[in-house]
Parts: structure tokens; sequence; C-alpha cells
């Protein structure tokens, strides 16, 4: 049974552990999209919270040391970029199930 090269084995896992905050970026980037476009549609506390994660999930997605506050895998900045996005989720859902409808049901109601 053949081994595995140890040093492909340390580049795929050092490779892994850069890649993992990439998804935080995305993320910064969608709460920066509710707070140039979301304005006027959905609560303007919102579009504050959105770049507020922004930030955070931003500081997140550059995270990229061995440790430290900025440590890939268990710094600080990956928990509470972690924490906003949860948050964040959160308070979108909560709004949009507070919403009303914007237009009438497509089906009418039944004649009882």
């Amino acid at each position: 049974m053949r081994s595995a090269d140890p040093e492909f084995v340390r580049g795929a896992y050092l490779l892994a552990d850069n890649l993992y905050p990439t998804p935080y970026l995305f993320v910064a980037l969608a709460a920066v999209a509710v707070v140039l476009g979301g304005r006027g549609i959905l609560p303007s506390w919102f579009a504050w919270l959105s770049g507020i994660v922004a930030v955070f999930n931003f500081l997140g997605g550059i995270s990229v040391k061995a440790s430290g506050f900025f440590a890939t895998n268990d710094g600080g900045a990956i928990v509470i970029a972690g924490l906003a996005l949860a948050v964040w989720v959160l308070a979108a859902n909560w709004i949009l199930w507070r919403r009303p409808p914007l237009h009438e049901p497509l089906l009418p109601k039944s004649a009882a």
C-alpha cells in the first residue's frame, strides 16, 4: 500500500484551510447589495444591520493567518462573522415572515 506524498498532503491541507473563509466574502457582497438596493423595500434598520454584517464578514473572509484573531479555523474574526451571518439570516426571515404580501393571492378565496 502506497502512502500519499507528505508535501502534497500539507499543500492540500493549507489550500483547504485558506479556502474556508472565502464564502464570507460572498456574504459580505450580498449584505452590501442589500444596503445599496434595499432602500424603500426593506426596513431601514435592516440596511444598517446589513452594513455591519458586511464588515464583519469581510473581516472573516480575509482571515488567513495561522493563529490569532484572524486565524482561519478558530480565530475571532471567523466566529464573529459566523454569528453575524446567523443574526442577519434570522432578521431577514423575521422581516419576510411579518411582512404582508405585496399582491392579492392568485387564487380566489373559496365562497363558504
